[in-house]
């Protein structure tokens, strides 16, 4: 859901400029490419070291903590940069939803990979680049698009429907990630229990 979000809003904060705030492409290009280069790189490097930090001082579900925090702050920049008349203050507020919406990228593999047998790290990376690229490359533009279309028809309403989709799935990411840290934590305990030679001995004794 936060990559639904990410790749959504990245495909249209460009337009949604153009044509709310009447900028040209060049100058929201610089500027929303800029912001990305910066703040997007100091949120997954920050994310990492926060996760780090956490896990340091026995937070044994910091990937998953910290990806909860990041999709319940990212909300208040989130929404005002889109609700804002001024086209500085709106990308004043997109710096810090930029920051804290690349916090989770970095430490979701990672949360993965804490998880998966060693034997099951390739499948597991594959499936999850699979989902994210199929449903947040995918439908996550698209979405804004057919709201745009299809809901306001109205092409100056692009920033009421990149308000919704991204709200939404932020929304729903949080509460994903709440109720997923209790089962994240019985699978930490799983994998820590888990050898080759004690899955070897179970296919043998299995049935014949």
């Amino acid at each position: 859901m936060l990559i639904f979000s990410g790749y959504g809003s990245s495909a249209w904060i460009p337009t949604f400029f153009i044509r709310h705030h009447h900028w040209t492409a060049a100058h929201i290009g610089k500027s929303h490419g800029a912001f990305y280069a910066v703040f997007g790189t100091l949120g997954i490097a920050c994310g990492g070291w926060a996760a780090d930090r956490l896990l340091r001082r026995g937070c044994r579900d910091a990937c998953m903590r910290l990806a909860l925090w990041a999709s319940i702050l990212w909300i208040p920049s989130g929404v005002a940069y889109l609700m804002v008349p001024n086209p500085d203050l709106a990308l004043a507020f997109l710096a810090p939803t930029i920051f804290v919406a690349a916090a989770p990228y970095g430490v979701a593999p990672a949360a993965l990979m804490q998880i998966s047998p060693p034997r099951m790290r390739g499948q597991t990376s594959a499936l999850y680049l699979f989902t994210a690229n199929l449903i947040g490359l995918g439908a996550g533009p698209t979405a804004v698009a057919l709201l745009t279309d299809y809901v306001f028809h109205n092409d100056n309403q692009v920033g009421s429907s990149l308000l919704i989709v991204t709200l939404t799935a932020h929304v729903v990411a949080g509460l994903l990630f709440w109720a997923g840290l209790k089962p994240y934590l019985r699978s930490l305990e799983t994998v820590q229990n888990w050898s080759p030679a004690a899955v070897l001995s179970a296919a043998r004794v299995g049935p014949r």
